[in-house]
């Protein structure tokens, strides 16, 4: 299964049944082709697995927060593509912050990663948060009126 392709390719990175998420990103983040191994193996899985459980809650509306939404190809089970767009600090600081790691190992996450010109031309409606948590709660909030009411 998954985790036993995962171990294959990069030995050390399951323990326990678990994937050592620390471990994987330090030897993926920092090389491509590392990163397009680790996304053959998990991005079929997680779109079945979404696919799934979208048709499992027999709701007429589903929010997805997928940060590789259109590498996956999550994008074509969706009717509306939203992207949430942050300064690149904003975004350094929150992923040190949230994975406890150097600010080199959280620059090299970034650089591995599209930039704002992709999701601008791929999303349907972009929100933009510079860090002002009003403001950001306002779009949203437009959002919300106009798409999801």
């Amino acid at each position: 299964a998954m985790l036993e392709e995962i171990e294959a390719r990069f030995p050390g990175t399951v323990k326990n049944g678990v994937m050592d998420r620390r471990e994987g990103g330090r030897r993926v983040f920092s090389d491509p082709q590392a990163l397009r191994d680790l996304d053959e193996i998990t991005h079929r899985r997680v779109k079945a697995e979404m696919a799934r459980r979208i048709a499992e809650t027999g709701k007429s509306r589903v929010v997805l927060d997928v940060p590789i939404l259109f590498d996956s190809g999550i994008d074509r089970l969706c009717d509306l593509t939203v992207g949430v767009l942050l300064p690149r600090e904003v975004s350094l600081a929150r992923i040190m912050r949230r994975d406890s790691i150097d600010e080199s190992r959280a620059r090299a996450r970034l650089d591995s990663q599209p930039g704002d010109d992709y999701y601008a031309a791929r999303c349907d409606v972009l929100l933009h948060n510079t860090g002002d948590q009003s403001a950001f709660e306002a779009q949203a909030r437009a959002f919300w009126e106009k798409y999801c009411k």
